[in-house]
């Protein structure tokens, strides 16, 4: 979902990746690596709030070793006549569970939780895992409706009735894999996405796309997967496809007003362009000045008139630039900038 900066000091910045959000309400995790803890055992305060939360949100005092409550999740749930049944886990193994079934008191319970026979309507399933630090502060929730007619502790069998045979339908012939070095696959996974035909862009389907192919990703996301089964995630720009022995290679192709003069408002055309890539495999994003290649990580490139810019949000970069070949290695939170000469 997302990446944090280093933590270089008490404060610690987190953000989401591009086109990725978390709906109102829903528990956010972050989970800190390598951390070590303090020599003393004093207890410790963690503030923690979103751009969104009025105020932040403060936990109560914590010491080192002490019991975090377990989180809860709902696994699947399944309504039949005038009951329901629900599959629940936590984080932790070895934990009690206690449910409820709308303003009715927590009481002890396991998974698989057949619901008593309930009323027609709606209603409102609540399970929170127990530990030695308590109970989950977040109980996991799913609503649920009990149709009308369905007398309780009682499943409706229809009346069986003669349901004529389907006619055949034709079966779709199935899109060719792609050949290495010559085409990939491209899908559209989020918002928009146009690709070039016949000097227009359209909308792009789930379909094979051969070297020069242009796409407009301005809008969207696009999921690129190579013929040995590689697959990255591009979003932010316009680009062409390429392959060469066996690397793929997307390189910025909107136009930049680089003229210094203003443009009128219906041609006017941008100062920079940019592309953000996330996913695995041998994956290259080239601006004017320099060319980021990447295994498996999460990066940005972004063109002005005078230079390339490489950010990595997560694993690591090989930026070759250009001007003044070479080649700079780049980890998680650093940036380089490749300029004209």
């Amino acid at each position: 979902m997302g990446a944090c900066s280093r933590l270089t000091d008490p404060d610690l910045e987190c953000w989401l990746f591009t086109d990725r959000s978390i709906a109102a309400g829903h528990r956010l995790r972050i989970t800190l690596e390598n951390v070590k803890n303090p020599a003393d055992a004093a207890p410790y305060r963690l503030k923690a709030w979103t751009t969104s939360d009025t105020p932040q949100v403060t936990s109560p005092d914590y010491a080192q070793g002490e019991p975090v409550a377990p989180e809860t999740a709902i696994e699947s749930d399944t309504v039949d006549g005038a009951a329901a049944q629900f599959t629940f886990t936590a984080t932790e193994p070895g934990v009690s569970f206690e449910c409820r079934i709308d303003d009715a008191p927590f009481a002890p319970c396991a998974s698989p939780y057949t619901t008593p026979p309930l009323a027609p309507g709606g209603h409102t399933f609540q399970v929170r895992a127990v530990n030695a630090a308590g109970p989950d502060p977040v109980p996991a929730t799913r609503s649920f409706t009990i149709a009308a007619g369905q007398p309780p502790g009682q499943t409706a069998t229809p009346a069986p009735t003669s349901v004529p045979a389907p006619a055949p339908t034709a079966t779709p012939p199935a899109t060719p894999p792609p050949v290495e070095n010559r085409s990939v696959e491209a899908a559209t996974v989020a918002g928009t996405v146009l690709i070039k035909v016949n000097g227009k862009f359209v909308p792009l389907g789930d379909q094979l796309v051969t070297n020069g192919a242009e796409i407009d990703a301005r809008k969207g996301g696009v999921e690129i997967t190579t013929a040995a089964g590689e697959k990255a995630v591009f979003s932010g720009g316009i680009f062409k496809v390429s392959q060469s022995g066996g690397l793929t290679t997307l390189t910025l192709t909107e136009k930049l007003d680089c003229s210094g003069r203003r443009a009128r408002a219906a041609a006017a055309k941008p100062k920079t362009r940019k592309l953000w890539g996330d996913g695995k495999g041998r994956f290259r994003t080239k601006g004017s000045y320099s060319a980021a290649t990447v295994r498996g990580t999460r990066w940005l490139v972004q063109d002005t008139c005078t230079s390339t810019l490489t950010r990595v949000t997560q694993g690591v970069v090989s930026v070759q630039d250009f001007p003044r070949k070479r080649t700079i290695r780049l980890r998680a939170g650093k940036s380089y900038t490749a300029k004209r000469r």
